[in-house]
């Protein structure tokens, strides 16, 4: 019994690793169409210096309930245009630089990425995720676990709960 509880306790821990590392990786797949879609809808508000549309393209992102903050920048580094989901407002400071990258912390992930025309870079998108469904799906999973420890078999194959 004591063999089978701890094949069972490594499988979960094997399982949950790779749901952690799928659910990590479509975070970041996500993220990255996100951005993508955001730069291309915003390089005429760059060429043409349109803050007004630029921040109506980024008020887009409030349609993805993780996304944090979004912010867009000139090719100079000056400020253009940001969005901040709603109840952050006032809580959530942009980055006045951020390499262009996937950047994972212990409570959010951030991605910076240059915005181009061509090959004509217009200027920098920064955006950031937060993680909680991620905590939350991790958080239910250690709770399924820890209910399937307490969970045994008695001698008629029916389960008994222990208290």
């Amino acid at each position: 019994m004591i063999t089978s509880g701890i094949g069972v306790l490594l499988g979960c821990l094997c399982f949950l690793a790779y749901d952690m590392h799928v659910a990590k990786e479509h975070r970041e797949e996500d993220l990255r169409s996100v951005a993508d879609l955001i730069s291309t809808n915003s390089t005429a508000a760059l060429v043409f210096d349109d803050a007004i549309g630029a921040s109506k393209i980024l008020e887009g992102l409030s349609t993805r309930n993780h996304i944090r903050l979004g912010v867009l920048y000139r090719s100079d580094g000056i400020h253009f245009a940001s969005y901040v989901r709603a109840d952050l407002k006032g809580n959530a400071l942009p980055p006045d630089r951020a390499p262009d990258a996937m950047v994972w912390t212990s409570n959010r992930l951030t991605y910076s990425s240059p915005v181009l025309l061509g090959r004509r870079k217009l200027g920098r998108l920064y955006l950031e995720s937060d993680l909680t469904d991620l905590r939350e799906q991790l958080r239910r999973f250690e709770q399924l676990t820890a209910l399937m420890r307490t969970i045994k078999p008695t001698s008629n194959g029916r389960p008994f709960i222990m208290r």
